[in-house]
């Protein structure tokens, strides 16, 4: 088994030009139904996998690329929502894994925690990605206090054993999208808009990594604040379109339940702010945004800022901003005279 590198054999590898690559895994049930939708909805975007331990949910997937995991042990019948045996029989398939996650510089594994696959198995996988040198950004949603208190503890011992093995863990409770979601929408679409909201801050990670940017954001910054603001994130969106798309999405981004209403803003001590838009978007802009962003965070908070114009965004712009709870600077030791 190879050991892990740290964070400067990381940033070593990303300076001497090797290319980068990110990887998009669902796993279980509801990461699986969450990654399949981004994929679907994607014209370009980067490299998805979908891993789960039922033989008959993979197979309504429309996304090509499928893993069963688990086959001798749960015979394609899936976890039974229980941890226990979700977290066996990835472990039944570890060679599967590390061949998989081989050369991947970042994965983002989606998983909707609450039943067996999620809860149990997304510490393996976690774990597994750092064994062969990948960083992990973990985006979980937690079940709808309707879902019972079953799954609402499985939920929670799941994100527990989540936080050590990866680098940042994205918690998404589903009950915040009950203030965006109509009363009377049906039941599907209320997941299905928790898995829209997912892709939307997937997409906008993945584009301010990938494509040229007016403000760039690297890999290496990334990984960076990856690993000093270790523990939870959260994240929140607007979006605006037509004249003043700008200021639209920056008040629909501080609206958001997401970020409890600007409230997790003042919370937070590092801030990744990525913002997509037309090549109309002026610098004014951008300042009125950061401003406003910086306004409602507390003083001394860390900011990174990403910018990306791109042609089909005309009289469009997207502000997504994900906010990390803490800022941990590793210590330098110092020689002793």
């Amino acid at each position: 088994m190879s050991e892990t590198p740290d964070i400067n054999e990381l940033l070593g590898r990303l300076a001497d030009g090797i290319p980068r690559r990110m990887l998009v895994a669902g796993l279980g049930g509801g990461g699986c139904n969450a990654v399949d939708g981004m994929a679907e909805a994607w014209t370009d975007g980067p490299d998805c996998v979908l891993l789960d331990t039922d033989e008959q949910a993979l197979g309504t997937c429309k996304t090509s690329r499928r893993l069963q995991l688990g086959k001798n042990l749960t015979q394609g019948a899936g976890a039974g929502s229980d941890p226990v045996v979700g977290r066996l029989a990835v472990e039944d398939d570890l060679d599967l894994l590390r061949g998989l996650l081989r050369d991947v510089d970042l994965l983002i594994l989606v998983v909707g925690l609450g039943g067996g696959t999620g809860s149990g198995g997304a510490p393996v996988v976690a774990r597994t990605a750092k064994e062969v040198g990948t960083m992990v950004l973990c985006v979980a949603t937690l079940p709808f206090s309707f879902e019972g208190d079953g799954r609402r503890h499985h939920a929670r011992a799941g994100l527990r054993d989540l936080r050590m093995p990866a680098d940042a863990v994205v918690v998404q409770p589903n009950d915040r999208l009950l203030e965006i979601t109509p009363t009377d929408e049906a039941l599907v679409e209320a997941f299905s808009a928790a898995d829209r909201t997912l892709a939307t801050g997937v997409r906008a990670l993945w584009r301010m990594l990938v494509k040229p940017g007016v403000i760039n954001v690297t890999f290496a910054d990334l990984s960076q604040l990856i690993q000093y603001a270790a523990g939870t994130c959260t994240f929140g969106f607007g979006e605006g379109q037509g004249p003043g798309s700008a200021d639209a999405a920056l008040r629909e981004l501080l609206d958001n339940p997401l970020l409890e209403k600007g409230s997790q803003l003042t919370r937070a001590a590092a801030l990744l702010v990525c913002i997509t838009a037309g090549p109309e978007l002026k610098l004014s802009d951008v300042q009125r945004i950061m401003t406003d962003i910086n306004g409602q965070a507390c003083a001394g908070v860390h900011t990174l800022l990403g910018v990306t114009l791109d042609e089909d965004w005309e009289d469009r712009t997207a502000v997504t901003v994900w906010a990390a709870e803490e800022w941990r600077v590793p210590e330098v030791e110092t020689a002793e005279d």
